[in-house]
């Protein structure tokens, strides 16, 4: 008999040999998380693949597609010997890890760290958002996609007509030519000088001024407290940013506005009807943080009127199930959660999760716990 600690890795396997190699160490059980939670549980029963599980490593899908373990009721239902759930994404909120605490099971994430330093990749994601709202490319890149000639398209874009509702340009080409500064939305603007303004400074906000300076653009920020001097210049950060106490000043000052908050209570719709109309108009908005930062209704609203020239959308409200009218806009830059989907960070994830599980069954508190 095995005397090996038995963890299950939910969500099938790894594809990479430097993973399954360390999970020889332990008694693995491959395991494809169910359908239904009816199942999940039924598995934990005695006699089932998951009763004797000390450690559950918690791949990309994991429990996601199932809506997350987050009532007490359900957590209770999890095997009487597991002691640590350790997740591949640095985001959480889709565990209750205060009930995981009350049964006394340490949940760890992935934070951003060495050496793929997925916080990064995020970042560079917001960069590639930023710069296409800026210069408007959505509506060049909808318009290109079904006129099929260059020409054409940044006439339509140019001359067309703004369909609220479908966030398209609808008409044929024009005669004449258009140069791709103007479109039905506001002119295209060139980066620099423009006022964008960042919401919530932890590492992924941070990497995303560090992206932004270059660009020669007016950096604005909203945090609890202002960054002293030392805290900019340990950071790698331009010392002229300009600092906001409260999220409604942010807004009024931003041209655009990216949001790298963490989802919760706090920021439920902290951009809405109110906030949108703060900005200025024409101005545009980035999320990478959680789709729950963002009233989509009141963003659909604020896009057909014009206030808000366009959005770049890394995070939605509800994934893997997006609200059906952000497609085909042409004035949304929709991705399906990128984030710091690389390879790189992918593997680095899973090592992490292997580590923490190591630490925690061996008597530690976890090299990440996140409750």
């Amino acid at each position: 008999m095995s005397t090996k600690p038995t963890i299950a890795l939910a969500g099938g396997t790894s594809r990479f040999d430097q993973v399954l190699s360390r999970l020889e160490h332990f008694n693995t059980i491959f395991y494809p998380v169910p359908a239904t939670k009816e199942e999940l549980f039924k598995d934990c029963l005695p006699g089932g693949p998951l009763a004797n599980v000390e450690g559950l490593f918690c791949s990309w899908p994991a429990f996601y597609a199932m809506g997350g373990l987050k009532t007490e009721e359900e957590i209770a239902q999890l095997p009487a010997s597991l002691k640590v759930v350790a997740l591949c994404a640095t985001g959480y909120d889709q565990f209750n890890v205060a009930a995981f605490r009350k049964r006394g099971i340490i949940v760890t994430n992935t934070p951003s760290m060495e050496p793929s330093h997925s916080g990064e990749q995020v970042a560079d994601i917001a960069l590639y958002l930023s710069i296409g709202c800026m210069r408007k490319i959505p509506l060049f890149e909808g318009s290109f996609q079904r006129e099929k000639n260059s020409i054409d398209a940044r006439r339509v874009v140019a001359q067309g007509e703004f369909d609220p509702a479908s966030g398209q340009v609808l008409g044929g080409p024009p005669s004449g030519f258009a140069f791709g500064d103007l479109t039905a939305k506001g002119p295209a603007r060139m980066c620099r000088n423009r006022a964008v303004g960042v919401a919530g400074l932890g590492n992924i906000g941070k990497a995303i001024v560090r992206r932004l300076a270059p660009l020669g653009v007016e950096i604005h920020y909203y945090k609890r407290s202002e960054l002293s001097a030392e805290e900019l210049a340990a950071s790698n950060l331009p010392s002229d940013l300009i600092f906001h106490s409260s999220f409604d000043d942010l807004c009024a000052a931003s041209d655009q506005l990216i949001l790298a908050l963490p989802g919760g209570a706090d920021t439920l719709n902290i951009v809405n009807k109110r906030t949108l109309n703060l900005m200025p108009r024409g101005a545009s908005i980035v999320n990478i943080g959680r789709g729950t930062l963002i009233n989509e209704d009141d963003l659909l609203e604020a896009l057909g009127s014009k206030q808000i020239a366009t959005a770049g959308l890394d995070v939605q409200v509800g994934e893997p199930f997006v609200n059906p009218k952000l497609f085909g806009r042409w004035d949304i830059q929709l991705l399906p959660h990128l984030g710091s989907g690389t390879e790189d960070n992918a593997l680095a994830a899973e090592l992490n999760v292997i580590d923490n599980i190591e630490n925690v069954l061996n008597g530690g508190p976890g090299l990440h716990p996140v409750n």
